[in-house]
């Protein structure tokens, strides 16, 4: 299987291209690549290329790109709003819903949220997370690696959410409603979902969603953390709408 990096949208064409930076040492010296490997060249618009590396210098490699395609875009775009949790959990809870092959997260911060970013740690917080996206994607072999917005609040979020055909919010308490009986059977274009942070929502942010247009829902008798409800989510709104279990 071709190793995988990403080239901007304007520099993906037939012919010569010259890789450097974070592509090039990731070409080089973490998979250890050599002269007449053949790679994959994406460009997270959708469009993939077969590309030969022909030489490698200090620096840069040297590549001979074939003929784009362009990959079909999905029936089905979901984003999911996961409120900041610490450390290495949301890590993981970013890689795994670039991997099932949600389109947008958006990190925000809650009433109840332990982790309070501002101002530079917020940037390179958001740095990471773009980062993280693009590596998850590249293993993947997601075309199309999701957007991640700059973090903000729940409140700044609600005042112009996503239109979308499904506004959801799980909840392990309160006036709910199972997932499945809420999903419709068609499948819709696009679906938003927050996801609470540590101790769920507070009863006023719920109750500013619900004015929102989202409803509130189970997914099960369990309670899950905070970093498997995106998994989770993910997972099944992926399978019953998107790709997941396809070839």
């Amino acid at each position: 299987m071709s190793v995988r990096i990403f080239v901007d949208v304007d520099r993906l064409a037939v012919g010569p291209l010259e890789i450097r930076g974070e592509e090039h040492h990731y070409l080089v010296h973490v998979r250890r690549q050599a002269v007449g490997a053949t790679v994959c060249l994406l460009d997270g618009q959708g469009r993939w290329a077969d590309a030969e590396i022909l030489a490698i210098g200090d620096g840069v490699t040297e590549l001979a790109v074939a003929e784009p395609t362009l990959v079909g875009s999905p029936a089905f775009s979901l984003t999911v709003v996961p409120a900041l949790i610490k450390g290495e959990r949301m890590d993981q809870a970013i890689t795994k819903m670039v991997e099932l092959g949600v389109a947008r997260i958006c990190p925000v911060t809650t009433e109840r949220t332990v982790v309070r970013l501002k101002g530079d740690r917020a940037k390179s917080r958001h740095k990471r997370f773009l980062s993280l996206a693009k590596a998850a994607a590249r293993q993947s072999r997601n075309p199309r690696p999701p957007t991640v917005d700059p973090i903000a609040s729940l409140a700044e979020f609600l005042k112009a959410p996503p239109a979308a055909e499904l506004l959801l919010i799980p909840e392990a308490s309160g006036a709910r409603t199972a997932l499945a009986e809420l999903l419709p059977q068609a499948v819709p274009a696009s679906a938003v979902v927050l996801i609470g942070p540590e101790g769920g929502f507070s009863a006023a942010e719920i109750q500013a969603a619900s004015q929102a247009g989202f409803a509130p829902v189970s997914l099960g008798p369990r309670v899950l953390r905070a970093e498997t409800a995106c998994i989770a989510i993910a997972s099944i709104l992926a399978y019953r709408y998107g790709d997941v279990g396809s070839i």
